[in-house]
């Protein structure tokens, strides 16, 4: 059995114990908060990019289509 002395000394650990294990959950819930916030805005950019490199790929092959149509009509002397 403890005693009252060293009972109070134990609580006292424990006490500060939890505190730190409680200030360090915070830091650690904050922490995750940024990084849920920036993987959001990576996400949110990769989708744009994603919408941009097909619009640029659409116009790309819309551009390649016009050439090999001039190419053609050219070797037929068409103009």
């Amino acid at each position: 059995m403890l005693k009252p002395k060293d009972r109070e000394e134990l609580i006292i650990r424990t006490n500060e114990t939890v505190r730190n294990i409680w200030r360090v959950t915070e830091k650690l819930e904050r922490h995750q908060e940024k990084q849920n916030s920036n993987i959001a805005e990576a996400l949110q950019v990769g989708y744009s990019n994603r919408t941009s490199i097909k619009i640029i790929r659409w116009v790309i092959g819309g551009l390649v289509l016009i050439g090999i149509t001039l190419v053609t009509t050219h070797l037929e002397g068409l103009w």
